[in-house]
């Protein structure tokens, strides 16, 4: 694709989980295309306390992740040095892509001009928190093509997460062996972005029929939610399943363990239904690889009404201080 080589690939995953996996998904694509060996630097955020064994296996981690002073070692860069978007370092030894606010896919045409455009080999250094792909760089939905989502897909099965992780989900799909519908329910910072119970019920009801499953596995950040959703389940003559019996083990194991828990296991669906504005319910069912049968429910109308007069509400009232400020 290009006629100057990438030596190797460094990316910073950086934000919650499923961001970090999202962009270490894609920027291990990217160096399998490339033919450059890939190298990951894991950075602590408050989101994702752990280290990298907590959520990858050790073997996984001596082969690909680098410390924050071993990456600078041998890259002579850290996470604060990459600028915003497509750059080339002063010494002219790496490219960096850091999307930001504009995200990494829009930026894929003008990093394939820079990298085609670097008179030697370079290394090519990634800050990104979402999905992007190169093979099509000048389509802004790229990441979104069924090549893309496969070989994605692909990639997450492959992956090997903290052992604790990987024992709690397949002793879940060992307990289910004709399979589980999945459900996901985002509501600690999406709760203006869900659907409505009535479009969840219908959605899991027509699963149901169509595919002969009755069983389901519910995943929510909210226990109350939870709670609500195995009774609404059980209602409906569909048996609800959950992991939160194994949530002290998992995480006494590891800091990723509840929430990569849940995760893998809905990655294992037959079918999920799940809020079409979470990014993690989005790569849980790429993982599964069922995004041309799930049901990816849009934000109720009254609920993005109603966030929306909020939000305008609450600009209009706090207007005054924010533009004179207090006296």
């Amino acid at each position: 694709m290009i006629s100057t080589p990438i030596r190797r690939v460094l990316v910073f995953p950086v934000n919650g989980y499923l961001n970090r996996l999202q962009a270490l998904a894609s920027a291990a694509l990217l160096a399998r295309q490339f033919e450059a060996p890939l190298h990951v630097c894991w950075t602590h955020f408050s989101m994702v306390p752990g280290p990298p064994s907590d959520t990858f296996s050790a073997g996984w981690c001596d082969e690909f992740i680098l410390t924050e002073d071993q990456a600078r070692s041998a890259f002579h860069v850290g996470l604060n040095d990459v600028p915003r978007y497509v750059t080339t370092s002063a010494d002219g030894t790496w490219i960096g892509l850091r999307g930001h606010d504009l995200g990494e896919q829009a930026l894929m045409g003008e990093l394939l001009a820079a990298l085609e455009a670097a008179p030697a080999p370079v290394d090519l250094v990634i800050v990104a928190g979402g999905s992007f792909d190169i093979a099509d760089p000048t389509a802004l939905e790229g990441h979104w093509s069924e090549a893309f989502l496969a070989a994605k897909r692909d990639f997450y099965r492959a992956l090997p997460l903290n052992p604790a992780i990987e024992a709690a989900a397949s002793e879940f799909s060992y307990s289910h062996p004709r399979g589980y519908l999945g459900l996901h329910l985002r509501y600690s910072d999406r709760a203006h972005q869900a659907p409505t119970p009535w479009a969840i019920k219908r959605a899991l009801a027509r699963q149901a029929a169509e595919t002969g499953l009755t069983d389901v596995f519910i995943a929510s950040d909210s226990a109350r939610a939870r709670a609500d959703w195995t009774s609404r389940i059980a209602g409906m003559g569909l048996r609800p399943f959950d992991l939160s019996g194994s949530f002290a083990a998992l995480a006494a194991a590891t800091s990723a363990g509840p929430a990569l828990g849940d995760w893998r296991v809905l990655g294992g669906s037959a079918h999920l239904v799940f809020f079409a504005e979470s990014s993690y319910s989005v790569e849980a069912c790429v993982a599964s690889g069922t995004w041309a049968s799930s049901v990816a429910l849009p934000t109720s109308r009254a609920r993005a009404l109603g966030h929306r007069g909020l939000t305008l509400a609450t600009s209009v009232l706090t207007y005054p201080s924010r533009r004179w400020g207090r006296h």
